[in-house]
């Protein structure tokens, strides 16, 4: 009895230090819910010196059924310049078990996107070219050839990958950096941090197997936090056509979360 009794303790003993032992390993979802809007503040210099201010619009507009029907969430955008609006846009956007995807976009603005509009996206996306597309279908929906990660479900510090376009045109690599305090008008928001590096090999594409080097073209910084997207920061180390700007002059793209509302 006294031995039934030992071995009863011990498997009682095991099941609670292996119920105590709790997976902490961090885990995302975007909120996608129907009925969620987020509004950001958005600054530009660009490559003439000048200097842009706007404002972003950026709301939940239902679902869409992908080629392969998979259901996709529309986020729906506006970016305003002064008092013109620049016309509506759509990005497709997916929570998977393994993270945040992106599938494709539409436009919904009316006649042709003028030479001079600001296109800014939501939720950043970088290292894409128009092959990386298929031709747009009936509803005028371009989807890309393989969803592009936006984000991890599980992203620890330290986690990479990476996304390459054409093999001359550019490839980017992830990084999952230390979580910060991002300090907004909205509040103080604990968000993920992910880094993006992109390399141009626009004149040299045997420079493609040095993708690694330190010699990126630009740097971007993503701020994520359970409310959504919070802050990107672009920093560019290159002029319009790939070349390294050697005057150091750092050209830059910055959006922040300045009101959002979640259902």
């Amino acid at each position: 009895m006294k031995s039934f009794r030992n071995i009863a303790l011990s498997l009682l003993l095991l099941l609670l230090l292996s119920c105590s032992k709790k997976d902490t390993a961090p885990r995302y979802r975007y909120p996608l819910s129907q009925g969620n809007s987020w509004t950001y503040l958005l600054l530009q210099n660009d490559y003439s010196g000048l200097d842009y201010v706007d404002t972003l619009y950026v709301w939940v507009d239902g679902t869409i059924l992908s080629p392969e029907k998979e259901l996709c969430t529309a986020l729906c955008f506006r970016s305003t310049m002064g008092n013109r609006i620049m016309g509506d846009e759509i990005q497709y956007v997916a929570n998977r078990a393994d993270g945040l995807y992106y599938l494709g976009s539409s436009s919904l603005a009316s006649g042709p996107l003028s030479s001079d509009k600001l296109l800014h996206y939501p939720l950043p996306i970088s290292g894409l070219s128009a092959d990386s597309y298929r031709a747009a279908d009936e509803n005028g929906v371009l989807w890309l050839r393989v969803p592009h990660l936006l984000m991890p479900y599980r992203p620890e510090t330290g986690f990479e990958w990476d996304t390459a376009g054409e093999p001359d045109f550019a490839y980017v690599r992830y990084r999952m950096l230390e979580k910060q305090n991002i300090d907004t008008d909205c509040g103080r928001f604990k968000s993920f941090v992910k880094r993006s590096r992109l390399y141009l090999f626009l004149d040299d594409p045997d420079e493609y197997a040095d993708a690694y080097a330190e010699d990126y073209d630009s740097e971007n910084y993503d701020y994520y936090s359970k409310v959504g997207l919070v802050r990107f920061r672009n920093e560019y180390m290159s002029d319009e056509h790939g070349n390294i700007d050697e005057a150091g002059s750092l050209k830059y793209y910055y959006q922040e979360l300045i009101d959002y509302k979640l259902k």
